[in-house]
């Protein structure tokens, strides 16, 4: 069996992948194994089977007992993020054995903004009756306050989706974004390991092609997925103070990323 792991950031299409990869016969892939709220992460069928006291007390011994749940399947995999268990993390990115594909979404602008728009609406994931439970490490944004709300009224009024746009606070979260992914492909490359990386515009367009090689699976699969995204690709349109962002992109000579 292959085993593999996605390591990424929030709002960087990992939902859209998990789903997709989960959705061939010969592939199960889970999602946040170490995130708080587990049980919306992996299937009530599987998570019964886990010892999710184990999780805490021996990271390591948590993950390859997740590998462990389908051992009949071609390849098997979860996400995990920065932040959600930093041993076992370090862990993931020195093991060989444990293919990772890295996932990043360049357009930091648009991530940025997907994140805040779903702190404020309470809507993750575009995708029916399910959303999904924010990250415990979002960057700058305090983890309390990613709380999904867990039921709508029917008579809610509609949310106004627009964010106010904060440069100290992107800029922040741009730096620990970098960081992020520095700290993947520097760990995985001290170990002599290899990764793919794949960005989300390649991903979003339905280009499976270098993750089934990756994975060694047959080409032609049709990925289906439910996820849909929930956001305007103009980016401006997501803020109500769309001047800045535009000077700001101006400045920094990032203006390709106002519409994804």
């Amino acid at each position: 069996m292959i085993r593999f792991c996605i390591v990424a950031t929030t709002r960087s299409g990992t939902s859209y992948l998990a789903t997709a990869l989960t959705g061939c016969p010969t592939v199960i892939c889970h999602g946040e194994i170490f995130h708080s709220r587990v049980r919306e992460h992996i299937s009530r069928e599987h998570v019964a089977r886990l010892d999710l006291e184990l999780r805490e007390r021996d990271p390591k011994a948590f993950v390859e007992s997740v590998y462990a749940l389908k051992p009949d399947m071609h390849a098997a995999g979860f996400k995990i993020f920065r932040g959600h268990n930093d041993i076992a993390l370090s862990h993931i990115l020195a093991d060989n054995g444990i293919k990772k594909i890295v996932l990043q979404r360049e357009n930091v602008l648009a991530s940025y903004s997907s994140l805040l728009i779903a702190v404020k609406t309470g809507h993750w994931q575009g995708r029916p009756r399910r959303e999904e439970p924010p990250p415990e490490d979002p960057g700058s944004i305090e983890p309390e306050q990613c709380e999904p709300e867990q039921c709508e009224p029917e008579n809610r009024e509609p949310i106004d989706p627009r964010v106010t746009f904060d440069r100290t606070d992107f800029m922040s979260y741009w730096n620990w974004e970098r960081q992020t992914y520095d700290y993947y492909r520097g760990s995985i490359a001290a170990a002599k390991g290899v990764c793919l990386n794949i960005d989300y515009q390649t991903l979003t367009s339905g280009d499976f092609s270098s993750i089934e090689q990756f994975l060694d699976l047959p080409t032609g699969y049709p990925w289906p997925t439910d996820i849909r995204k929930l956001n305007t690709p103009y980016i401006l349109d997501r803020f109500y103070n769309p001047d800045d962002v535009h000077e700001f992109a101006r400045e920094r000579k990032i203006e390709h990323w106002l519409q994804e």
